[in-house]
């Protein structure tokens, strides 16, 4: 989701990079099919005066299409400290419009200081125990973060919410089962239990879930998530001062319209996938 919402931020003109955060379960990069590429991940990032330069950072990390991506080997090494998180991401900031941090279940988002600006994505499973896990998070975490560096609270202003906080942006997903068929929380009723507006729902794709778990990352954007990605890419550029409006109707009329999201990337994907074919026996995860 955080991948996909990336390319279309960058699709729509914006200065992209793709932090991973999920320090216990991330691995961003072999989801996206780039683990074999040259580039530091977060355990290789050294801040000991708590500040790097972002364009000498970029030039460091992997690429994915025309993203920077600073991933997480959570089974290789420890958690990077609490600063070295905030330079990363503060250095990220300063040489990109927006930089989108795939957080896991949230748990250290409070240890990245974020701007005041920061707008938060919460993916709830749209059913039954996946809407009272999203509840129970937006009501004991509204932050969804709730601890600061070294394990201090955060501050929290008259309102009750974290300083610095904004009302988390809340996208559904249909269940993902094997061999059977269920129906799911629709999200009109999602919607009254969580007592938040749902943006839209993201339905299962099997043909995006095959490429991602066969490490061979993410082809193209189903059709069917456009306009789910549009709504959160207009939600998003609003809320940093630009005309989300103006910048997705100019994406629908752009080259890559009739093409599902991938247009010129296609062959370059397709190239990919062929060469980490090839590459299976040695590196493929």
């Amino acid at each position: 989701m955080a991948s996909m919402l990336a390319w279309h931020l960058a699709r729509s003109g914006m200065r992209t990079a793709i932090v991973d955060a999920d320090f216990s379960r991330g691995g961003l990069d072999v989801l996206l099919g780039i683990e074999s590429e040259h580039g530091l991940r977060f355990g290789d990032v050294t801040a000991p005066l708590g500040r790097l330069d972002g364009n000498a950072l970029s030039h460091e990390l992997a690429s994915w299409e025309t993203m920077k991506v600073l991933s997480v080997d959570p089974w290789k090494a420890e958690r990077p400290d609490w600063w070295e998180q905030q330079a990363a991401v503060k250095a990220l900031r300063e040489v990109n419009d927006v930089v989108v941090i795939d957080a896991g279940l949230g748990e250290g988002l409070a240890d990245l200081a974020l701007p005041s600006s920061a707008q938060t994505v919460l993916l709830a499973e749209l059913s039954v125990l996946g809407l009272a896990r999203a509840k129970a998070l937006l009501g004991s975490e509204p932050s969804l973060g709730a601890e600061g560096p070294g394990g201090s609270k955060v501050r929290r202003g008259s309102g009750g919410r974290a300083r610095g906080s904004q009302e988390p942006m809340i996208v559904g997903i249909s269940p993902r089962v094997l061999r059977m068929r269920v129906v799911g929380v629709g999200v009109k009723d999602a919607q009254e239990y969580l007592g938040r507006e749902i943006l839209g729902a993201l339905a299962v794709s099997k043909r995006l879930g095959e490429s991602i778990l066969s490490g061979t990352g993410i082809p193209r954007i189903p059709k069917r998530h456009i306009p789910v990605l549009d709504a959160l890419v207009e939600a998003i550029l609003d809320g940093l001062g630009h005309d989300g409006h103006h910048r997705i109707e100019g994406l629908r009329g752009g080259p890559y319209a009739d093409a599902g999201c991938d247009g010129a990337h296609r062959d370059h994907s397709k190239a990919e996938t062929s060469r980490k074919a090839g590459q299976a026996g040695d590196d493929h995860v």
